[in-house]
This record gives C-alpha cells, structure tokens and sequence, in this order.
C-alpha cells in the first residue's frame, strides 16, 4: 500500500460503482427498469473480486481493494508518503449501465466514487510497466483503466480540482 511514486500511473480494474447502485435499489431510495435492477442487485449482492492482483504483483508499486469506496482507499495509498493524485473523471471505468444512470441523474457522480464494496483493484505502477499490464489483462481477459497519475502535490485532483475527504468519502471541491 505504501510504495507509490510520483509519476506512477494510476490503475483501476472492472468497473466502479454498480454495487453502491445495487444497494441504493435494494434499500429503495432509487428506482428503475427490471433488467438494470437486477443487474445492479447482482453486482451488489453477489461481488466478483478482480483476480488479477497475483499476476501483477511484481509490476504494481502499490495496490489496494476498493472496498471504502474510489476516494478513500486511493486516499489509503498516498497519505503515508504525502504525496498527491491527478484523476481524470472521462477515464473512471463505469459500465454503459451506470454511464446511463449518471446522464439520467438517478445516480451522482461522486457518489459512486465515494462509495465502497466494488472490490476491483486500484494500483499504481511505473509508466514503463504499461504494456507489460496491459498484455497482462487482456492474457487474463480483465479490463483495466488508467485512470490518472501520482503527483507531488498532495491531495486528491479530479479534472485539475482538488478534492476534500471526510471520513474516507468525497465532500466537495475546495
């Protein structure tokens, strides 16, 4: 967890926020068509770990589960050595289903972010490794994203504007 380094890409795998969907349909603070439903209660009820973290153990500089949500575990792994992450918010992988939800306002962007038990993987690694994790993933048929980079500057930054977390969960932008 403590071994990123200014300059490392940041990696995601899956896709980001459908379990948090799952559990706002399953406590019915949000509504929608019966397919999607149970594709998001799938996801929420039934989480599929990313297994790729054994075969790309010794090309990631640091790596951790997103099990507290995007924002709190990237937080998780850059806090210790004061140092920063640039997100870009058009690279965050999400499923056409919740790309879907997000242009209909039925969910929130940060929100997504925010919340936890996707269990996919967030790491960093040397932009050198790119390939190498790339070739990796498609051998091992997952889907990974380059989401962003570690940066000097300490904080969390989505599009160029810094971010402030409470509580392991996104607030606003300061």
């Amino acid at each position: 967890r403590t071994g990123a380094k200014i300059n490392d890409d940041i990696w995601v795998t899956g896709t980001i926020g459908e379990s948090s969907i799952g559990l706002k349909i399953k406590q019915k603070k949000i509504k929608i068509n019966n397919i999607d439903k149970k594709y998001f209660l799938q996801k929420y009820l039934f989480p599929r770990h990313s297994s790729i973290g054994n075969k790309i153990i010794n090309h990631v500089s640091s790596a951790i589960d997103i099990s507290d949500g995007f924002y709190g575990d990237l937080e998780n792994l850059i806090i210790e050595k004061n140092i920063g992450a640039s997100i870009y918010s058009n690279l965050i992988p999400f499923s056409h289903k919740t790309k879907k939800l997000i242009r209909k306002k039925v969910v929130n962007f940060d929100y997504l972010l925010s919340a936890g038990d996707d269990y996919e993987l967030i790491f960093t690694a040397n932009s050198k490794k790119c390939l190498m994790i790339k070739q990796l993933a498609k051998n091992n048929n997952i889907k990974i994203t380059k989401v962003g980079r570690i940066t000097q500057k300490k904080g969390i930054y989505l599009d160029k504007k810094k971010i402030k977390i409470i509580n392991k969960s996104f607030q606003h932008f300061f």
